[in-house]
């Protein structure tokens, strides 16, 4: 079997609003044969990953599987190495670096032994 990294793309609708721009990558590691395997083996967990959940304010909130942007073979797995880069532009660069920091911070309390 062979890793693959894929980069899954999901849209989040919010009740009836079906003009809603905001969209999840979520990037996986399959396993797989050959990249036809793999393929299969993603669009499966997309499918599987499709989901509603009700909400008081919207109704729902609901996870759309749209499709694979990317699935790319790993050679060789190793520590540290990179799987996948993601490039992003912005027009609010100092928002995007206050919104980083705040991510990193919530990352950094989850990470703390709690007692």
């Amino acid at each position: 079997m062979k890793p693959y990294t894929v980069r899954l793309v999901f849209r989040i609708l919010h009740g009836e609003d079906t003009h809603s721009g905001v969209f999840e990558e979520q990037i996986r590691l399959v396993f797989a044969e050959s990249k036809e395997e793999a393929d299969e083996k993603a669009r499966a967990i997309g499918v599987a990953e499709n989901f509603t959940l009700p909400q008081i304010e919207t109704g729902f909130v609901k996870w759309e599987f749209v499709g694979i942007l990317e699935l790319n073979q790993v050679d060789d797995l190793s520590d540290g190495m990179l799987l996948t880069s993601i490039s992003r532009e912005t027009s609010d660069p100092k928002g995007f670096l206050k919104y980083l920091s705040h991510r990193e911070s919530l990352q950094n309390e989850a990470s703390e032994p709690v007692g």
